[in-house]
């Protein structure tokens, strides 16, 4: 699979002046601004209107990119723990905010519970370390915008041309780390009309019956998580979703 795709946005963007800003983060020596995640997946298989961009950048500490940001258009940082910014270009509008990042890694606190992770972010930690905290391979690739090149360390282009859904690693720790990846796993399966990859799929099965689990009486995934999940899973795509759903014996878990 080509990424002339990817790069056609990416000069798009370049040439409307949504990207200028990145200018000025590369003046600082070693500073490194990747385009990450759903954008770079959805840009590689060809589609044309993206509304979400998400960058890590690297090289910059995280109050320094801010100070910098501010500089060169309209800046909110969401949650300090988390690193990100919400960040809109001076000049220009944008249906959704740029989020931009440090790299970061996300340590499971082993409940399963929805996006329950503690969040280190390191302006020096390697794009390699910062893709492989991510579910699944075709979310796990990143753009840099100097050198227009991909790196695509855990085989998501492949599984792009193979439409398959494989998780990042082991899919049994990743699917305990957050057990509402099941629930997007089988999203992104619908939404591209694509099949699980064998270790992937036999997880799923195995690890099922866990969307119910609660800690201290709480739900562990909340249900409207998961409302919103089937929501966007059906809509998608409802006759395979519905057999997903049942083959996979999520149903029964949901409503027994």
């Amino acid at each position: 699979m080509e990424i002339t795709e990817l790069e056609k946005i990416m000069n798009n963007l370049e040439q409307g002046g949504f990207l200028a800003w990145t200018k000025n983060v590369y003046e600082k020596d070693g500073a490194e601004v990747y385009l990450v995640g759903g954008a770079v997946r959805d840009g590689l298989l060809g589609f044309k209107h993206i509304k979400d961009y998400d960058f890590v950048v690297r090289g910059w500490s995280m109050e320094e990119l801010g100070e910098k940001l501010k500089e060169l258009g309209k800046v909110d940082l969401v949650g300090k723990s988390f690193g990100v910014y919400k960040f809109v270009p001076a000049g220009k509008k944008m249906p959704v905010a740029y989020d931009i990042a440090l790299p970061r890694k996300e340590i499971s606190l082993a409940t399963g519970r929805y996006r329950d992770f503690k969040v280190d972010y390191d302006e020096r930690l390697k794009i390699k370390d910062d893709l492989a905290r991510r579910d699944f391979t075709i979310n796990a690739m990143a753009y840099e915008l100097k050198s227009k090149k991909l790196v695509d360390e855990f085989g998501g282009l492949k599984d792009l041309a193979d439409k398959k859904i494989r998780t990042v690693g082991n899919p049994y720790e990743r699917f305990e780390e957050d057990y509402s990846r099941m629930l997007r796993g089988i999203r992104f399966a619908c939404q591209l009309n694509w099949n699980f990859e064998d270790g992937t799929r036999h997880a799923l099965n195995d690890l099922a019956g866990h969307i119910n689990d609660q800690v201290n009486g709480e739900r562990i995934v909340p249900y409207e998580v998961i409302a919103s999940e089937l929501l966007r899973t059906f809509v998608s795509n409802p006759v395979r979703a519905f057999d997903l759903y049942d083959a996979l014996g999520i149903f029964k878990e949901l409503a027994p």
